[in-house]
């Protein structure tokens, strides 16, 4: 079990420089990320957006379902933009994927 040890530090060791700079940088940005989602989670709570779409969910959009109300109707812009990201991924993905190999001369 010791030599599995030892042998692992020796793969690290042998790694080239740029291995180890991205995975000290990758390190060092998810301790910077936690340390920032500590910050905010150690704030007060501002329920005024929530209660508004409460309070207006049903008068203005005419809708029961609180979520869809505010993915449709009061953020309906926003959700159009996401759902095109999505959609172009997935035409690039798909062409990606059915992209033709060229065929080995000979």
């Amino acid at each position: 079990m010791q030599s599995a040890s030892r042998n692992s530090g020796a793969v690290l060791a042998r790694a080239p420089w740029w291995r180890r700079g991205v995975r000290n940088g990758m390190a060092m940005g998810l301790l910077a990320l936690a340390a920032i989602l500590l910050r905010v989670v150690e704030g007060t709570f501002d329920g005024r957006l929530g209660r508004f779409f409460v309070e207006n969910g049903t008068a203005l959009a005419h809708g029961r379902n609180i979520v869809n109300v505010i993915l449709v109707d009061f953020r309906g812009l926003d959700t159009l933009g996401e759902i095109s990201v999505v959609l172009s991924a997935g035409i690039a993905a798909l062409a990606l994927l059915r992209r033709k190999q060229p065929e080995a001369p000979g």
